[in-house]
């Protein structure tokens, strides 16, 4: 029997973002990972990162199985 799989496709973006970068507003990007069991985890994506801002709308978009 075939397995049916839907492809997902995040667009990510965040409001208001507390910045962690001493001196300067913080450089945020988003990693999506996935529980693989045993404790590990595993990347499937990652966007770009945004350079002194914290309000970001990434522009890569991640994509995954569902």
């Amino acid at each position: 029997m075939a397995h049916c799989v839907t492809l997902v496709q995040l667009s990510i973006s965040c409001d208001h973002l507390i910045d962690k970068d001493i001196g300067s507003k913080s450089d945020p990007l988003c990693v999506l990972l996935q529980d693989v069991g045993g404790g590990s985890w595993a990347e499937l994506g990652r966007t770009e990162r945004v350079r002194n801002c914290s309000s970001p709308e990434f522009s890569k978009t991640l994509q995954l199985e569902y």
